[in-house]
């Protein structure tokens, strides 16, 4: 009977139960608010790059891009609004020949067709959240890619 006695006081005894279950709830609350902290920048990072690259579609469409130069300095102004790196940020020409749904680099190639006449925005950047540091997941790639059509012509001799 005295061992039987013994487990029963020991099990109706409440004292510390508090603190072993704060100890264990704790590391479990605060990996959720890490990781929802890190999902948040993602999301907001994610959101820079698609508010950035809509600013530059309103720039190209007052400025008409039409000329190297005139893409350097949309690109410059993609450069100072993202804070990223000039290889991560590219502004090139991009055209559409007649009805055709791909875009080509050279309006040479579209010979009598329509030639529809695009500003191509692309935007690398990656984030690294802080659980990688514990050999968990990876970086976190973003791509955002946009077309402007800047100006239809007839020839291949009005494209930009």
């Amino acid at each position: 009977m005295k061992p039987l006695a013994a487990l029963r006081a020991v099990l109706g005894d409440r004292e510390g139960a508090v603190a072993l279950e704060t100890a264990l709830v704790i590391p479990v609350l605060l990996a959720l608010s890490v990781g929802s902290y890190e999902a948040s920048r993602i999301v907001a990072r994610q959101a820079e790059l698609q508010t950035a690259s809509s600013e530059a579609s309103s720039v190209a469409l007052a400025s008409e891009p039409t000329s190297p130069t005139r893409r350097a300095t949309l690109k410059g102004i993609l450069e100072t609004s993202t804070g990223l790196d000039q290889d991560k940020v590219f502004v090139d020409a991009a055209y559409r020949c007649g009805s055709s749904t791909v875009y080509v680099t050279d309006a040479t190639v579209c010979g009598t067709n329509m030639i529809s006449s695009y500003v191509k925005i692309t935007l690398n950047d990656s984030y690294t959240p802080i659980w990688t540091q514990f050999g968990i997941g990876t970086s976190v790639p973003f791509t955002v890619e946009r077309y402007v059509m800047i100006k239809q012509q007839t020839t291949t001799s009005d494209a930009i």
